[in-house]
């Protein structure tokens, strides 16, 4: 009962919204990610919408996650986390 109660009392959302931006991206194709966590392995896989190939990363290391989020964030014309 303690964490139910600890739940209702946690705050999930910021006190401002964030700014919405109206910039387009620079890449209108989806990307698709899957990601799965095992005690010993670690698999990324993203795709490019309509693309048959298929890019995996079998335990990648930090730099390469970091790498992936960058290029995410540069589609976006957004900054990078």
């Amino acid at each position: 009962m303690y964490c139910v109660k600890l739940v209702t009392s946690m705050k999930f959302a910021s006190d401002t919204a964030p700014e919405q931006s109206a910039v387009e991206p620079e890449d209108e194709r989806l990307v698709f990610y899957d990601v799965e966590v095992y005690p010993n392995l670690f698999v990324v896989c993203w795709k490019y919408q309509g693309d048959a190939n298929v890019v995996r990363m079998i335990n990648p290391d930090g730099k390469a996650i970091e790498e992936l989020c960058k290029d995410a964030a540069r589609r976006l014309q957004q900054p990078a986390l």
